[in-house]
């Protein structure tokens, strides 16, 4: 660099110093450089190298010491320095950026031989468990099971069941009214006239589902579960009634209560 300088102006000391330290640092800089092995490495190289407290930042501070006429020399010397490390930069960077996706996608890969990752498995509700262990009870001793739906008609819920208009059941403050003739049930009870309609005796039913009452505080929700079973045939006595209690006790809590 300094003989091509040579044949258009005579090299003060200053200026020659100048342009050997900048020839002298680019092959050590081109060496770190070609040797970094992360991106993290080369951000470094580049403060470092062309950083505001850089290599070249430090030649440029050099240039106020030369003449006039050799400044234009030095800038050019120090641009072609800055350009060439610039390029080296960015194409170590790129290959390292590549070599790094691909090691990071091969580690983060997913082997689809690899058994599967099983999912925790829920568990069923107490009361739905009770449920079906109290129909299972029943339906052993002979009992099919009968549902209602939960928004009932007046009718059902209340005139089929012989449950006067005048009777407190039936106001605001007691049952859940949604619509015009229609309420949430307050019992199951209207399963028994969907079952009178529907079946010829003999036949025995147990139903089990949601409730609803007007009531919500500390020891009562206004929804819970309620069940009920009913038989009906000749020569049905109260005697029957205490044995499918009796046994139903026993197969649910145990022979010993």
């Amino acid at each position: 660099m300094s003989e091509q300088l040579e044949s258009t102006v005579t090299e003060s000391p200053a200026l020659k110093a100048l342009l050997a330290d900048i020839d002298a640092m680019m092959a050590p800089a081109r060496d770190a450089i070609e040797a970094a092995g992360d991106t993290k490495r080369i951000e470094e190289l580049r403060i470092e190298l062309l950083g505001k407290k850089g290599r070249l930042s430090e030649f440029s501070s050099r240039m106020g010491a030369l003449d006039a006429k050799e400044k234009p020399l030095a800038g050019k010397a120090l641009n072609t320095g800055k350009n060439a490390i610039t390029d080296l930069l960015k194409q170590r960077q790129e290959a390292l950026s590549v070599g790094e996706l691909n090691a990071r996608l091969a580690a983060e890969a997913v082997d689809v031989t690899l058994p599967g990752i099983r999912s925790a498995r829920g568990a069923h509700h107490p009361i739905a468990l009770m449920t079906r262990e109290i129909t299972a009870i029943f339906r052993s001793m002979g009992f099919q099971v009968e549902s209602g739906p939960e928004i009932e008609t007046e009718f059902m819920n209340f005139d089929a069941l012989n449950i006067p208009r005048e009777h407190p059941a039936r106001d605001m403050q007691d049952s859940l009214f949604v619509d015009r003739g229609y309420v949430l049930r307050t019992h199951t009870s209207p399963t028994q006239i969907r079952s009178y309609l529907k079946l010829k005796p003999p036949f025995a039913v147990i139903t089990t589902g949601k409730v609803y009452r007007h009531d919500s505080d500390a020891t009562h929700s206004p929804m819970f579960h309620q069940m009920e079973g009913f038989a009906v045939g000749e020569d049905i006595s109260f005697g029957h009634l205490k044995n499918v209690l009796y046994e139903f006790l026993r197969a649910l809590y145990g022979k010993d209560v």
